[in-house]
């Protein structure tokens, strides 16, 4: 930052723990992206705001001057105006307020709405309309972490757990099984609605929200079926008025291919790939098997359990411990299930008698998590840190290199696009393919469109065996935002 130099890493360090400044700019992701930050010894611009008000809200000596100082100067360079010439960016409320729409934000909001939704149907997907009452179960088991603990779980007089659709994803999907049971059609559906989650009042984000979304179920499963639907996605924002935006790319198929291909027993590999999703969790699994005397010893009363379910085969096993939890009258746990709790009781068994995992291949395994650069350039950093570690994902990287040729293709500027290792953590239910487009002067609430491929997701609710699966939703509020904002520059 030229003459306002800062250490970044200094100022996260003011709340303690990364997961504490996380959670002091409403994040809910444990804290990883204040750890990227920290390392990086970098916050991104778009956060300075939420920053300089979090120090004002909890009291810490943060320099908010200096910090405004140093975004004039960066969006001075940036614009080519002298530098402290230039005004500081302000960031709208792109969310939803807590009193409600009125009439002209509705008026704005359908109008946007329409052009969303004639795109979409140009493209040749079909209007549904899920319920907004969902079973408890089918997001409890299927979403990340983050989803799950936000998600509004209720019973009803008869005593069945339902919840607030999280997203329309899902209940898209369990549409499309209602007409198709065995999953051998092929279907393009679209939607238009509100969906819940809870957020702690600190956040300054609303619990109810509106998604556009298409899903496309039972069609191909290539790069080329990935890229329409980031190119529906731009076509449907850039069609409500937005011009400017960046567009983030992940792949969670890569990680998968690169936990098997390096020297690991069968169990760890399942281990690895099963709390990719849970980022804290993960990353004390790595920590664990790399070093177990660096974790904190603590007595365990199951230890006579753990050594019996050691030995039984692993179904045996998983029976086992949810016939104990029946006896205890344990459902859930701190949102996780009774199937993730017996799993924990299964890697606590394993654990035991493991030998411990090499730092070299920890080391490769978070170094590949780290990469997030331009995709000129990041399909490189991968494949040397596959090659440090022994391994090859050169077919894996083609694909995803075809993936990026094909996105161009459709208009998207290759300069514009960032792939991210870590990106894609929060919905348990993608199988590879991942995106977002976003507009960085929103700041956290700067994703307006995101999406993937969830090849697994039908069998899991029912299909009889996988369907191919794509799809995107749309947070029009922040959408409608970042057009105004646009406009106003």
């Amino acid at each position: 930052m030229t003459n306002d130099a800062l250490s970044f890493a200094a100022i996260i360090s003011e709340w303690g723990k990364p997961a504490d400044f996380a959670r002091a700019l409403g994040q809910d992701d444990g804290g990883d992206l204040a750890r990227k930050w920290r390392r990086r010894d970098s916050i991104p611009q778009e956060w300075w705001p939420a920053v300089i008000d979090a120090a004002r809200r909890d009291g810490k000596p943060v320099d908010a001057e200096r910090l405004l100082r140093a975004q004039r100067n960066a969006v001075s360079r940036k614009s080519g105006d002298s530098v402290g010439d230039a005004p500081v960016i302000e960031s709208p409320d792109p969310e939803r307020p807590a009193s409600g729409y009125d009439a002209s934000s509705l008026e704005a909001l359908d109008a946007q709405a329409q052009s969303v939704k004639a795109v979409f149907n140009q493209a040749g997907f079909v209007p549904v309309e899920p319920p907004t009452m969902q079973p408890a179960d089918i997001f409890l088991n299927r979403s990340g972490e983050d989803i799950r603990q936000r998600t509004y779980v209720f019973q009803d007089p008869g005593g069945e757990e339902w919840c607030l659709r999280p997203d329309l994803t899902i209940p898209t999907c369990r549409m499309y099984l209602e007409r198709d049971p065995e999953g051998h059609s092929e279907a393009k559906l679209c939607y238009n609605g509100p969906a819940y989650r809870y957020q702690p009042p600190s956040a300054g984000k609303p619990v109810e929200f509106l998604q556009a979304g298409v899903e496309h179920i039972g069609g191909a499963s290539t790069p080329e079926a990935d890229a329409e639907i980031v190119a529906i996605a731009i076509d449907a924002i850039q069609s409500a008025g937005l011009k400017s935006f960046g567009t983030t790319l992940g792949d969670l198929g890569l990680f998968g291919a690169l936990v098997d291909k390096l020297d690991l027993p069968q169990s760890w590999r399942g281990r690895l790939k099963r709390h990719i999703w849970r980022p804290a969790y993960f990353d004390e699994i790595l920590t664990r098997l790399t070093d177990a005397e660096s974790m904190p010893v603590t007595p365990n009363t199951n230890q006579a359990l753990l050594a019996a379910l050691d030995v039984m085969e692993p179904e045996r096993a998983r029976d086992v411990v949810q016939d104990v939890l029946a006896l205890a009258g344990i459902s859930a746990v701190g949102g996780r299930t009774v199937t993730e709790i017996s799993e924990r009781f299964l890697e606590q068994a394993a654990g035991a008698a493991s030998a411990e995992l090499s730092r070299e291949t920890a080391d490769a395994i978070r170094a590949f998590l780290a990469i997030s650069a331009p995709c000129t350039t990041a399909v490189d950093e991968i494949a040397h840190v596959a090659k440090a570690a022994g391994v090859s994902l050169d077919d894996e990287l083609e694909s995803i290199a075809r993936r990026i040729d094909v996105i161009c293709g459709k208009g998207v500027n290759r300069s514009d696009i960032t792939f991210d290792a870590d990106f894609g953590r929060k919905e348990e239910y993608y199988t590879g393919f991942v995106f977002e487009l976003r507009v960085e002067a929103l700041g956290a609430s700067r994703q307006v469109a995101g999406g993937g491929r969830y090849d697994g997701l039908l069998k899991s609710l029912g299909s009889p065996r996988n369907v191919p699966a794509v799809g995107c939703a749309i947070r029009t509020e922040r959408l409608l935002a970042a057009v105004g904002l646009e406009a106003r520059s």
